[in-house]
């Protein structure tokens, strides 16, 4: 596919997996607690309900043990809770929660994106972040629910591995992975993962110039105007997007 004459111009210048059972104790531990955040971020594991250890343990394959760590930092990172008399339950998120979120991502990646912009000469930076344009031209032609949650985490995730702060990328995935549900991303209508599409670019763009400050407003806008969208959902909508009832495990 021919590339963009933009482009050209700048380049001049998720339960539904085993769990390992041969790992270290500690990798079996990490990788329960990620397959259950994949699940609840993918509406597989639904908000308010019940998780079990011996449930978890048979669904995993793993020792109740580890279940019981993972759990402990699942609740530990706001994920799940923990009700007496109930044990555990997957988190419900309100709109202030996803506001109070949005508002501490905007400080974060438009920090993030001031420094990738600053950074952008440094080894295989530009390269990387000239591939990530075009991939977004290519779906600009057919926005989809399908391709968009997968592109935007990569997008986000590369902002904040060339802001070349290691905390600040831990922290920002750590939050992002107790509030941010892909079931809202999946579900976006074309033309608004189109305008995201659109955002994105405006953010990559500023970095391959290096203009630090048009890139960090640029994040900011796009972060904000996000929360805008979600704050803007009718409450049927938002609670059908974000917290789906299941019947409990």
């Amino acid at each position: 596919m021919r590339k963009s004459a933009t482009v050209q111009a700048r380049r001049k210048r998720s339960p539904t997996r085993r769990v390992g059972i041969d790992a270290r104790p500690s990798s079996v531990v990490n990788e329960t607690y990620q397959t259950i955040i994949a699940s609840i971020g993918q509406g597989k594991l639904k908000a308010g309900q019940r998780l079990t250890e011996a449930w978890l343990t048979a669904e995993l394959g793993v020792s109740r043990g580890s279940v019981r760590e993972a759990m402990h930092r699942l609740s530990s990172d706001g994920i799940i809770e923990f009700y007496p008399n109930r044990g555990a339950v997957v988190r419900r998120l309100t709109r202030q929660d996803l506001a109070e979120f949005f508002q501490i991502r905007t400080v974060l990646e438009s920090f993030a994106a001031r420094r990738a912009a600053e950074r952008i000469n440094e080894a295989g930076a530009r390269d990387r972040v000239i591939a990530m344009v075009e991939e977004i031209e290519r779906l600009q032609a057919a926005p989809s629910g399908a391709t968009f949650p997968n592109h935007d985490t990569d997008l986000h995730n590369l902002i904040l591995e060339l802001s070349g702060n290691n905390l600040l990328h831990q922290e920002w995935r750590r939050m992002r992975q107790s509030r941010f549900r892909m079931n809202y991303l999946a579900n976006s209508p074309p033309e608004q993962i189109g305008s995201s599409l659109q955002e994105h670019r405006k953010i990559l763009l500023a970095v391959l110039d290096g203009d630090a400050a048009a890139a960090s407003a640029a994040a900011s806008d796009h972060v904000e105007m996000t929360n805008s969208r979600i704050q803007r959902l009718p409450q049927a909508v938002f609670q059908h997007l974000f917290n789906i009832f299941g019947d409990g495990a």
